[in-house]
């Protein structure tokens, strides 16, 4: 149900100043909950990186050690 429609039911109009500063209140219930989801998704996301960091620096450094096992055995050593 619409909140005007709710606010109709009530007996309230929401052309009214008490109407206005309940439909300003839900919006900022709306931006709290909205900002509360954003927050989770960007700890999700830099969880995410954090990991995707610790995969690349382990799969650089194989690369490294590895290339430089490849080096030595070509050279003799």
């Amino acid at each position: 149900m619409e909140l005007n429609d709710r606010l109709r039911e009530l007996n309230i109009d929401p052309d009214s100043e008490l109407g206005k500063l309940l439909i300003k209140l839900d919006s900022i219930y709306q931006a709290v909950e909205d900002t509360e989801k954003k927050i989770e998704y960007f700890r999700d996301k830099r969880t995410q990186y954090k990991e995707d960091i610790e995969v690349m620096e382990m799969l650089l450094m194989h690369k490294f050690n590895k290339d430089t096992r490849v080096q030595k055995w070509a050279s003799g050593e």
